[in-house]
């Protein structure tokens, strides 16, 4: 290092300083980058189990409408083992006229990047049977903000809908009784009219 030549030994103290501050940089810059994976991925599973727990469906699609991801409930609510819908297209399990109106609220959900409600999504399940779903879509971006698909959670009110439907035949059954019961009660007034002018004829043809 120390030699005759002092530019010699200026130039090789500072190629070693430099090459100590690249190093520095390397090894903080590469530490920084393997704490932001670690902070990422605690973050995915910590996501990932929050949505595993929850009681309603959840799903993720890309922009084709590829399953992406989703969790155990949605699994069950529409009787499909989980590796039979991964990779699978949402459309698996959804109707013809469904599908013609997903595609106009998912184009609208990545045009105003907000979300929507659906309060009729008519699903198949795995035995063909209809299902009568709730979904919320929203849009799913990437860490540029970028649109890469969406995101949507599902509930299963086929139950509530046969109960409106119960509660709706009973109202049009009580409906049609009182209309009954006003129609029995109007031919009771008119007959006892009509029977009071009989009476009265009768009693005139006598005189």
């Amino acid at each position: 290092l120390l030699g005759p030549n002092r530019f010699e030994v200026f130039t090789r103290l500072l190629v070693l300083c430099l090459f100590a501050i690249f190093t520095s940089h390397f090894y903080h810059t590469d530490n920084k980058r393997r704490l932001a994976d670690k902070a990422l991925l605690e973050s995915e599973a910590k996501y990932r189990s929050i949505v595993e727990n929850l009681e309603e469906g959840y799903f993720e699609i890309d922009l084709a409408g590829n399953m992406t991801f989703l969790n155990d409930p949605l699994c069950k609510i529409l009787g499909y083992a989980r590796n039979e819908l991964t990779g699978k297209n949402i459309n698996t399990f959804t109707t013809a006229a469904m599908i013609r109106k997903m595609d106009e609220i998912y184009g609208h959900v990545k045009k105003t990047g907000g979300s929507m409600r659906v309060t009729d999504y008519d699903a198949l399940g795995k035995d063909g049977q209809h299902i009568a779903l709730e979904l919320t879509a929203s849009l799913l971006r990437d860490t540029n903000s970028t649109p890469i698909g969406f995101r949507g959670f599902i509930r299963d009110v086929s139950e509530r809908k046969e109960e409106e439907a119960e509660k709706k035949r009973l109202e049009i059954q009580v409906q049609q009784a009182q209309k009954m019961e006003s129609i029995g009660t109007l031919a009771g007034g008119i007959a006892h009219d009509f029977n009071n002018i009989l009476m009265g004829i009768q009693g005139n043809a006598s005189l």
